[in-house]
């Protein structure tokens, strides 16, 4: 039992990331970077809330926070593997360093062609020739 206690947070953590995603895409700015905050409060180590927490910054022209932010999530992308580098990389808009750091996910089989085809993080670079070039069609 305490054992799925702890597990709560970390529950409640994706469940924020989640709808800050909803709220982004639904062009509610403001609820985005608020939801993006409470699960990096939950879980500091998010990378992937601090990189889209970073572009909704930038959309709003919230520069400097962007970059704090950036600076931060930096460290942590570290102990990620190329192809969460890549979907960081991609979603701050880091499009060439992206595509270089899918190629090596891919070729370390960390992840599939047909997911990396169909990863939401993929969205602004999927009509790339070279992103086609990766995944396939």
């Amino acid at each position: 039992m305490l054992n799925y206690l702890s597990n709560i947070p970390l529950d409640l953590a994706e469940a924020l990331y989640n709808q800050g995603m909803v709220f982004e895409l639904k062009g509610n700015l403001e609820d985005a970077i608020r939801a993006y905050q409470k699960t990096i409060h939950i879980r500091p180590y998010h990378v992937m809330a601090r990189a889209y927490l970073i572009s909704v910054f930038r959309k709003i022209e919230r520069s400097s926070e962007a970059d704090e932010q950036e600076k931060l999530a930096r460290k942590l992308l570290q102990m990620e593997h190329e192809y969460n580098q890549a979907c960081f990389e991609v979603v701050c808009g880091n499009t060439d360093k992206a595509l270089e750091l899918l190629k090596i996910g891919l070729e370390k089989e960390q992840s599939t062609n047909d997911w990396a085809r169909q990863d939401p993080d993929f969205e602004n670079i999927r009509n790339d020739p070279r992103f086609k070039e990766l995944v396939g069609e």
